[in-house]
């Protein structure tokens, strides 16, 4: 037997709370309240009819046109950002690939100077830049060239 008759609440809306009274015993009702003081609830329900009695009428709601609207432009601002956002992501991407090359460019010099260093391993003082290093090492090999020309 079906004990729930909505037609019989007059213009409440009646919220039932029911608690299972375990499996195959069916339910018992646990506490039962008017929903009509929680502004909320009930605030939420006057936005639904509103929209449903519009519906049934045929007519369209302005206030479902302006949010329509509304979202529109919120998805076109959130394009532009995803638009500047990889815009952003590719510049940052190619810095980063700048980055990398100036570092393997950094190492190969540095390679270089340790090289030119061991070379000179006569000298007293290591170079500590390249430049000065490599022209180090052009003095060293005329002199040497200027040694065997000597002795040839």
């Amino acid at each position: 037997m079906n004990s729930f008759h909505p037609e019989h609440f007059q213009d409440d809306i009646i919220v039932v709370e029911m608690q299972s009274q375990g499996r195959g015993r069916g339910f018992k009702v646990v506490d039962e309240y008017s929903a009509l003081g929680d502004e909320v609830l009930v605030g939420r329900i006057v936005k639904r009819i509103d929209s449903l009695q519009g519906l049934i009428l045929g007519e369209s709601s302005s206030a479902l046109l302006e949010e329509k609207s509304r979202l529109e432009d919120s998805v076109e601002e959130l394009e532009d950002e995803v638009g500047m956002l990889r815009k952003v992501l590719r510049e940052a991407r190619g810095r980063i690939q700048e980055l990398k090359e100036r570092a393997s460019l950094d190492m190969v010099n540095y390679e270089l100077l340790s090289l030119v260093n061991e070379v000179l391993c006569d000298s007293d003082d290591e170079f500590s830049d390249l430049d000065s290093a490599v022209r180090a090492l052009v003095v060293k090999y005329d002199d040497l060239l200027e040694e065997s020309e000597d002795e040839g």
